[in-house]
């Protein structure tokens, strides 16, 4: 069982950061608070067409999650293909042959990693925290599956509930999860969190929209 923790090494393009013999002093932790990548571009309200009835989209983004990205998994190991699974406090979304994206709501990254290193133990699967390297973005409302197939070449139509895929939406990598019948939420990389949400405010526009 080998773990990774740092951007360059789940990266290709970060580059590592030499060390240094000066000593720094330990940052408190609401110093180190995330900030989103989306603060200059999130205005709250409603948004698009006017009807008579509720804005058939709801957007928001989803913070303060833990993440992790889980290589080399057993392939007879939970989830299956496409799919996800809901295990304690944590929620495995499969990505690819042997590939796990772990979420996490109520446990911070330290914890998802323990206890994610702890069932791999005796496997060769990597485990790398990626919770400071991705946006996650919350599609809500009866047009959600409308909205996503504007720019994802995979069957939107077709997901159900628990249903997970490796894509892209408009020109961007994604993970769409399928949480239920209402709902799916899209995972991006960080850097490309604001543009998405440009994308997905505008591909909303003809169906009305609130950003909560």
């Amino acid at each position: 069982m080998r773990h990774h923790r740092s951007p360059a090494a789940t990266f290709p393009y970060g580059s590592a950061v030499p060390c240094s013999s000066t000593r720094k002093e330990r940052v408190p932790v609401a110093d180190r608070e995330r900030r989103s990548a989306l603060e200059r571009h999130y205005e709250r309200g409603s948004f698009g067409a006017a009807g008579s009835g509720a804005p058939a989209l709801t957007l928001r983004e989803r913070r303060g999650l833990a993440m992790a990205q889980v290589n080399g998994a057993p392939e007879d190991s939970a989830p299956a293909p496409l799919g996800s699974v809901a295990q304690g406090d944590t929620t495995l979304l499969w990505t690819g042959p042997g590939q796990w994206f772990a979420v996490s709501e109520s446990l911070d990254a330290g914890a998802l990693l323990a206890g994610l290193e702890e069932r791999l133990s005796s496997t060769d699967a990597t485990v790398s925290d990626v919770s400071h390297a991705r946006t996650v973005l919350r599609v809500s409302g009866r047009a959600w599956k409308d909205l996503l197939a504007k720019g994802c070449p995979a069957d939107i139509d077709a997901m159900a509930p628990g249903d997970c895929v490796a894509s892209l939406l408009s020109h961007f990598t994604v993970i769409i999860h399928c949480v239920d019948d209402d709902h799916a939420d899209v995972y991006v990389f960080r850097s490309f969190g604001a543009s998405l949400w440009e994308w997905l405010k505008r591909g909303a526009e003809e169906f009305g929209y609130t950003v909560e």
